[in-house]
This record gives structure tokens, C-alpha cells and sequence, in this order.
């Protein structure tokens, strides 16, 4: 009985060993004589900075993040969010070339029946050509013997350059006397330091805030978009969500507003991947109610719904259920096909579940669902109609055959 438990388990420790490379190796490190060497602020480019530390959010521009270490076992981390400063402070050890953070370490071996890795790494020093060096971990592994496991392993090396030795654009954020400004790449101030907030130049244009407030400035420190907005989101494409005494609305890069502040809220932008169109909508609120716009700020969606439910991919390209009150209608992302006017349902608009007995009236009707209309049952169709139907049987995929009647409009 020992003996099978010994082979048992050590039959695991190869099966999980088989399972995993070897790990990086930290010959890349160069020596560092203090932590300190470290501090600075790191472009983060494509989110590969914020990923590796587990904080991006694609809402809110983080261009740079800024690392300070304190002693040999504290990190501080910081970026400028959607309203200010946000710090992230991490305990971890320093090695002999780098510093080691564990965001999760878990391990736990119960041979030979179960097994458990559930690690997430970071180690950050310096290469050769001075960049910040982070290697990173990701490792998410589990079995249960003799069934099989699952397992992620995600491991790879990135460098990042200093912010103020990489600038695309010429310029680069300053600090002086508690104020940001800008300076050029010979270290002369050209936009005056009277900001609390600065980011980096893109396409011509940096994100600035001041006495609590947001806008955009060119390199003449021209005003573009004022400095009066409470929150201004992360660009998509080329309009921006933007919150003013408490509401929100939606403007572009020439200052046009698209969308008067008017809303409680304004969620991002979404398109559906496989929507070769690309439409882009936002779920508005207003006053308990949600609808949709564009990125034109037109309503596309009035805002007049409870609830909208959108397929498994979200806005697709069919009909879906929408709700307010006790009432089911259907929009799409082209606009509102019926108003709420029936007592029940089907989520979306579809082929299943019926046939009906004459092939070229599915092509007549398109996609179709089941609802109750004033206490009737009724096929309601994707051109608006509603059709009566009789139940003539069952054929083929237990789907339901029936007869339809001509059909009419809802009021």
C-alpha cells in the first residue's frame, strides 16, 4: 500500500512538472546597488505597464506610471485616474537584482489525488541599456487524479523606457514649484507649469487638469478643449464622454459637443466583433431609465427602458427584448422595432423552436419569437407583424409545426 502511494505521487510531481517549462532565467538583470535606481516614471505603452501589475482599466488614460521604492520591501505605485492621483502600494523582497512581488501565492499538494498552483509573479530590475525590466509569471493549474487538470501558464520579459527619455513628441511633463508644465527635449520649459495634472502629448494634444477640472492643450498651450470638464474618459476613436455639474455628455476632439451633458450616465462605447459593420452604441441613463446612442450622439434607443437584453456577445446584429414596466418590446442596434406592449416574450428573435409548414414563408417572415399580445399567443416577426398560429404537429429536431394566419400590425 505504501509503495502504490509513493508511485502515485510521484507520478503527479511528473505529470505536473511535465506540465510547465522551466521558468525564465534572471541572467538579464543587471546588478543594481539601490532599489532607488528604480524610481521613475515608465511609459505605459499598450497597456503593457498596468498589465503587468494587474490595474489597467481601458477607461481612463494610463500613458504613465510612476514607481518609487522604499526601503527593500515597498513598492508605491502611481497614476493619474479618471479624477486625480491613485497610489497602489505592494510589499515584496529585494534579491540580488531585482525585486520579487507575489500578487498570489498559492500552492497546494494533496498526493495523489489533487494538486493546486495558483501563482502570480513579478520580478523588476534593470537591463542592460538601463530600461525597467519586469519579468512576469501567470500561473493557474489545477488536477484532480486520475482526472485530468487545467492549467494557464503565461510567463514572458518587457522593458520599459523612462517617460521623459522616450517623448514622441517633443515634449515632456515637468514638475516645478508643485505645478506641471512641459518642457522640450534640450530640458527648456515651454508650457508654463500652472497644472496639477499632465499627460503625455498624443497627436498633437495633452490631457490637463487644474482646480479639479479637465481639458486638452496643443503645444502652444492653446486651450482646444476648456479646462471645465469634471471627468473626460479615455478617447474612443475620436469622441470622448465627459461629465459637467454632474452630468454627462459626449464632445470630440475640434470642441464639438455631440451630446449636451444631460445624462447620469454614459457607459463606453461598445461594438460587437462580429459585426462587420462595427456599429458603436453606449448605454445612456437618465432618471432610472436606459437607452442607447451613437457615437454621432444621436439616440438611437430612447431613453425609456428598464432593462435591454442584449445576446451573449452583446449588441448584436438581430432583435432583442427590451423592457419597461410590466411590458416586453424589441430593439436592435438599428433602433426600437416594437414598443412594450406585450405581456411576455422571448429573449430575442430567432429560427428555433418553430417551422413553419410553408419554407417560403420563413423567408417571408425572417426571424420570429413566441409573445402574449392582450392575452393571446402570437409569432411576432422581425418586420414588426404579428402572426396567429395553429400547432399541426411535430417534425424532425422536435420542432413544432404550424399554420400561420395573414398576419397584422400591433397598434
Amino acid at each position: 500500500m505504501k509503495a502504490g502511494y509513493i508511485f502515485y505521487a510521484l507520478l503527479v510531481v511528473f505529470i505536473v512538472s511535465s506540465c510547465h517549462g522551466a521558468r525564465l532565467s534572471t541572467k538579464n538583470f543587471v546588478a543594481i546597488n539601490d532599489l532607488a535606481e528604480l524610481n521613475g516614471k515608465y511609459i505605459n505603452k499598450e497597456n503593457y505597464l498596468s498589465n503587468v501589475f494587474n490595474i489597467t482599466n481601458r477607461e481612463i488614460d494610463m500613458d504613465v506610471i510612476n514607481l518609487e521604492f522604499s526601503g527593500k520591501d515597498s513598492l508605491i505605485i502611481s497614476y493619474i485616474d479618471t479624477i486625480g492621483y491613485k497610489k497602489l502600494a505592494l510589499k515584496g523582497k529585494r534579491k540580488e537584482n531585482f525585486f520579487q512581488v507575489y500578487f498570489q501565492n498559492l500552492r497546494f499538494y494533496l498526493f495523489p489525488v489533487f494538486v493546486m498552483n495558483q501563482i502570480d509573479r513579478i520580478r523588476i530590475g534593470k537591463d542592460k541599456d538601463g530600461n525597467l525590466l519586469i519579468y512576469k509569471w501567470d500561473e493557474h493549474y489545477g488536477m484532480i487524479f486520475p482526472m485530468a487538470g487545467g492549467t494557464t501558464d503565461d510567463e514572458y520579459q518587457v522593458s520599459f523606457g523612462r517617460y521623459d527619455k522616450n517623448v514622441e513628441e517633443g515634449l515632456y511633463a515637468v514638475k516645478i514649484n508643485d505645478k506641471w508644465g512641459y518642457a522640450d527635449k534640450e530640458d527648456q520649459i515651454v508650457i508654463s507649469p500652472v497644472y496639477e495634472y499632465a499627460h503625455p502629448f498624443k497627436n498633437g494634444l495633452a490631457k490637463v487638469g487644474r482646480n479639479k477640472r479637465w481639458g486638452y492643450i496643443d503645444s502652444l498651450q492653446n486651450e482646444v478643449i476648456p479646462v471645465i470638464y469634471e471627468v473626460i474618459m479615455k478617447p474612443e476613436d475620436d469622441v470622448m464622454r465627459v461629465r459637467k455639474d454632474g452630468k454627462w455628455g459626449i464632445i470630440d476632439f475640434q470642441n464639438n459637443e455631440l451630446a449636451a451633458p444631460q445624462y447620469d450616465l454614459i457607459k463606453a462605447f461598445y461594438s460587437n466583433h462580429n459585426d462587420s459593420l462595427k456599429v458603436s452604441l453606449a448605454e445612456v441613463h437618465r432618471n432610472g431609465k436606459i437607452g442607447y446612442v451613437n457615437k454621432q450622439g444621436r439616440k438611437v434607443i430612447p431613453v425609456e427602458y428598464d432593462e435591454i437584453e442584449w445576446g451573449w456577445y452583446g449588441i448584436g446584429t438581430g432583435h432583442y427584448r427590451s423592457k419597461s414596466g410590466d411590458k416586453y418590446g424589441f430593439v436592435s442596434r438599428n433602433g426600437v422595432l416594437c414598443k412594450p406592449i406585450f405581456d411576455k416574450a422571448g429573449r430575442e428573435l430567432g429560427y428555433n423552436g418553430f417551422s413553419p409548414k410553408n419554407r417560403d414563408l420563413v423567408k417571408e417572415i425572417g426571424t420570429y419569437t413566441e409573445v402574449i399580445y392582450k392575452g393571446e399567443r402570437y409569432l411576432f416577426t422581425e418586420k414588426g407583424k404579428l402572426y396567429k398560429y395553429k400547432k399541426l404537429g411535430f417534425f424532425k429536431e422536435n420542432r413544432l409545426v404550424v399554420e400561420l394566419d395573414s398576419g397584422f400590425y400591433p397598434e
